[in-house]
């Protein structure tokens, strides 16, 4: 793997995890207060585009929606990852 390559992964799971910490918070934060949850807004579709490939990125490291589909882990993700 390049440096380039590796720098591109690292941003979009830097990004990745900005918007599901951003998301969860708002989650959880609208459960609590009973409001709209108010979820990451992207600047632009090219940040979009980066988002989606962190979250396919990230799935590989931690397959998300194997786990969660998985009824036999009672394997339950803390707040769905979206696409």
């Amino acid at each position: 793997m390049s440096d380039y390559q590796a720098q591109r992964y690292y941003q979009q799971l830097v990004l990745f995890h900005r918007v599901y910490s951003f998301n969860s918070n708002a989650y959880v934060s609208s459960v609590q207060n009973g409001s709209t949850p108010m979820y990451y807004t992207f600047r632009d579709t090219q940040e979009l585009t980066n988002y989606r490939a962190g979250v396919q990125f990230a799935n590989k490291l931690s397959p998300f929606q194997v786990m969660a589909n998985a009824s036999t882990l009672n394997w339950i993700a803390p707040f769905p990852v979206f696409y």
